[in-house]
């Protein structure tokens, strides 16, 4: 196997000659057949390479929130597949990775294990190919008006939210749902949208309610109390039903202008939400294990002004040994290491990985 050797540049990153720009020559890193990476950390200069002294790249994909995975590169003996052990150098990419998309070419923050006191709300508009304007509403202020159907806000705190979705058709068809969330349990309270349906002649109106604490109960502005009700060919212009759960939890989902609908269409509106940490996703955390076995990682605390992770190329790879798909990648970073007593050790290096997806 041909041997990558970077150390000459490398040992300018402690100089301050180490910029966020693209590394010489990434071809001979990318093309290369091998899976290396060379770093110094003083007074350390070593390569750990896939396939020599024992050494193997171990990917693995770990669960660690809804909607949250990391997927783990390591360079390790082929006894400690974890990376605990001695030599060991392991990167650990945290975000969603649904396909061959996440983490492509770009710089990528360094993930801190401060404590968040708050929280990210992301609000999405569910299926909005009726409607071509929307407004959203939290706690009777708006947050959302337009064309766009998706918004992320910050919290500090956990408190339950009011949230209204009104949407708009330039042909007339107007929706709304209102609905309460609590961002620590968002099944905890009652949502409800409307579907159409042409049947006979005329329309069929079905509540679609979920969550909550059932039973769940209807009230339609028409004074019928159940799930659907039927409408005659031409209806009245607007419906609208709450929805009760067993405890007095409500929500709203009103339909004006029905008529406007085709035989075939669904008035159903709705909105999806994901609450995260601050800065949850696409982060980055490097691992390495000294020659004493102490942990050093850049997870511990906050990182240098002049710290940076790029990844400069990324390309379809083999599957690993579970028979998850894999992206090639040519990596570049600078970094602070700390071990738990909080010392601290510069980190910086370059070469290819591979990174599990799903």
């Amino acid at each position: 196997m041909r041997k990558i050797t970077i150390f000459g540049g490398l040992l300018l990153c402690f100089f301050g000659a180490c910029q966020k720009e693209q590394p010489e020559d990434p071809k001979n890193y990318f093309e290369s057949p091998e899976l290396s990476v060379g770093f110094v950390t003083d007074p350390v200069t070593d390569t750990v390479t896939a396939g020599l002294n024992n050494r193997y790249l171990f990917t693995q994909i770990v669960p660690v929130a809804v909607d949250s995975q990391i997927s783990t590169s390591t360079f390790a003996d082929v006894s400690c597949p974890e990376g605990n052990c001695a030599g060991s150098l392991r990167f650990e990419f945290q975000g969603f990775f649904a396909d061959s998309t996440a983490f492509g070419p770009g710089f990528y923050d360094y993930k801190s294990n401060s404590v968040a006191t708050g929280y990210n709300g992301t609000f999405s508009v569910q299926n909005p190919g009726l409607y071509d304007n929307f407004l959203l509403s939290l706690n009777s202020t708006l947050i959302l008006e337009g064309p766009d159907t998706s918004t992320t806000l910050p919290f500090d705190n956990f408190v339950p939210l009011d949230i209204q979705l009104s949407a708009f058709s330039s042909n007339g068809l107007a929706s709304t749902i209102s609905r309460r969330i609590d961002p620590l349990n968002p099944a905890r309270y009652p949502t409800v949208g409307i579907k159409t349906a042409f049947v006979n002649g005329g329309y069929q109106l079905i509540a679609q309610a979920s969550q909550g604490t059932p039973p769940l109960f209807y009230q339609w502005n028409t004074g019928e109390s159940t799930a659907v009700i039927f409408t005659d060919t031409v209806p009245q212009s607007a419906y609208s039903v709450i929805v009760i759960d067993s405890i007095g939890n409500t929500a709203r989902a009103a339909l004006d202008g029905v008529q406007q609908l085709s035989a075939l269409s669904s008035a159903t509106l709705n909105f999806s939400t994901n609450f995260t940490p601050p800065g949850f996703f696409n982060k980055v955390t490097l691992q390495w294990v000294d020659a004493q076995g102490v942990i050093w990682r850049s997870d511990r605390a906050a990182q240098p002004m002049d710290s940076f992770f790029q990844i400069v190329r990324s390309t379809a790879y083999d599957a690993n040994e579970n028979g998850l798909p894999t992206q090639k990648k040519q990596v570049a970073f600078q970094c602070a290491l700390f071990n738990t007593a909080g010392q601290s050790r510069p980190f910086s290096g370059q070469g290819v990985i591979a990174v599990a997806h799903q």
